[in-house]
Order: structure tokens, then sequence, then C-alpha cells
């Protein structure tokens, strides 16, 4: 029996499109759309209010969109729906974010944790205590290691996110652990680049600022090996929300901060 082609369903628009954009929305932009019927080209207003979402295992950031009609749809005009979802799709907009999913609570039983850059639309904002990998759009795996930490540099420095939110984001399991050791990595990576020269005031100036670093250490035989274990020391023991500060202390182009390693 021949399967019979079936036309394109066709609704009439609901009042909705054309509604009051929810509360805290600011208009953003309002441009004519190509024709969508006969010599209908609608003018369709988007909204939008950006939005954080900064939890355990979670570091997302971007801007929630409303799109709607600026005026009323002619009465008796029908629109293809595909069309109509294709005009007026809202819903969040993530500009980056980084998510973190431990593997031994979801069956795993390595205790590994993962970190996916995410971005584009998201499938709604993700619920306090939800899995926030679940909401997320397009997204990519980002190995652990230097990789995460210029990542985290990039999320810190661009699209400000504070120190205490990467403490909040590092409270999933595993992550912390994660986020150190990429810290680690880079901080060793950049002073291996560093000549003598370079690193001898660096070393004077961190006297008495990392655990171990001392006028003894600094005068001794075997300093640099103390210097080593000393930032080791240094970046494992730092609370997460100090440890941004630190990595760029202990970096060729570092700001010289006030630094407490050890303590809340």
């Amino acid at each position: 029996m021949p399967i019979r082609q079936m036309s394109s369903v066709r609704i009439e628009p609901a009042a909705s499109t054309w509604q009051a954009p929810p509360k805290d929305f600011a208009l953003a932009s309002a441009a004519a759309t190509d024709r969508v019927a006969a010599d209908f080209a609608p003018v369709v207003e988007q909204w939008e209010r950006p939005f954080r979402v900064v939890a355990a295992g979670a570091l997302i950031t971007g801007r929630e969109v409303f799109r709607r009609f600026k005026d009323a749809i002619p009465s008796g005009l029908r629109l293809d729906p595909v069309a109509m979802s294709r005009l007026l799709e809202s819903g969040p907009h993530a500009a980056i974010g980084l998510i973190a999913t431990d593997q031994t609570n979801r069956g795993g039983g390595t205790g590994e944790v993962l970190f996916f850059h995410t971005w584009g639309t998201m499938g709604g904002l993700p619920p306090s205590g939800a899995e926030a990998l679940a909401y997320a759009g397009p997204k990519e795996r980002i190995a652990d290691g230097p990789g995460l930490w210029v990542f985290i540099e990039t999320l810190l420095a661009e699209h400000g996110f504070k120190p205490a939110d990467l403490a909040t984001f590092a409270a999933s399991p595993n992550v912390a652990t994660a986020v150190a050791a990429g810290a680690l990595d880079i901080v060793q990576g950049r002073q291996a680049l560093l000549s003598a020269r370079e690193l001898a005031p660096l070393q004077a100036r961190l006297l008495d600022k990392l655990p171990g670093w001392d006028k003894a250490a600094y005068a001794s035989p075997v300093a640099r090996d103390l210097w080593a274990e000393a930032i080791l020391d240094g970046v494992v023991r730092s609370p997460i929300a100090k440890l941004p500060g630190l990595v760029k202390l202990l970096t060729p182009d570092g700001d010289p901060i006030e630094l407490a390693v050890g303590g809340q």
C-alpha cells in the first residue's frame, strides 16, 4: 500500500506570541523577520536577562532569552509551527560554562571526575541540587591538568566569576583535587621557563609566604629542591578560593599579593 505524503500542518498562532515578557527582562533588540506568510514579516522583539549558575560542580554564565512578536498577528493568518518555533525560540543561552561530574555518583565506581565546557542553548536552568550536565547544550570534554586551569583562569578573568565561586564549584566530590593538580601543572610549567635571574627575585619576595620557604631554605645549597617542595605544599594546602591568587603570585606575570596559605 503506497504511503501517502501528508501536507504541512499549520496552526493558528497562540496569543502568547505577543504576551508581555517575564519580570526583569530588558529589551535587547527588535527586528523585522523574513516573510513567514504571504506578505507578513513580523517584528520580533528579543528580551534578555543575565543568569549565573554557581553550584557544586557548575560554573555557567549567560543570558535568558524571551522572544515575541511586537504586534498581534492579523486575524485569520495561519503560520507554520516550525517557522514559529524558530522565530520565537526562547530559553537560557549560555555564554560559557564549566561542569564537573563525578563518576562515583554516576555508577562508574572509579572516583574520577570529568569536566565539560558548555555553551549554546540550554535545556532550562538546573534547579538547586540537580546535575547541571543534564541541562547543558553543546558540550566538550576538558582533560584534567593545565588545560583545565587555563579554562578556569578564563572564567575568572573574562566572565565575572570570583575565587569564592571557584570554591563553591570545587565542593563537588573529587573536584578540588583535580583543580589543584591543574594549578600545580601550570605553575611548574611556567616556572620551568624562568631563568635563574628571573627566578631569584620571585623567591626572595616569597620568603615566609610559602610552607617551609624561609631565609635558611633560600640560602641552602639545595634551595631549588626546597623551592619546588614549597610550591607543591603551597598549592596542595591552599584553600581553593585563594588558589587563583597563589597561581598569579607564583607565575612570571603574577601580581604581588598578601598570601596566607593553609587557612580559610
